[in-house]
């Protein structure tokens, strides 16, 4: 495992009011210490805005599954 999953990803941001803002910001920037284990999330800024913000959808779509 390399980190979280998406649906870990999902349930932490869950009640998250900031999370569409905040996530594809974190998907383009990369960085570190914000899971256990301090694991590096390379920089993807490659990625359009919008692209990160597809993302960002796509991983909380997850919120509505309960496992």
């Amino acid at each position: 495992m390399i980190g979280p999953s998406f649906i870990e990803i999902a349930q932490r941001f869950a009640d998250d009011k900031f999370a569409n803002s905040y996530l594809p910001k974190k998907i383009r920037e990369g960085g570190t210490g914000n899971w256990p284990g301090n694991i590096i999330m390379p920089a993807n800024n490659q990625l359009s805005d919008q692209q990160a913000q597809d993302i960002t959808a796509y991983i909380l779509s997850f919120r509505k599954m309960h496992y």
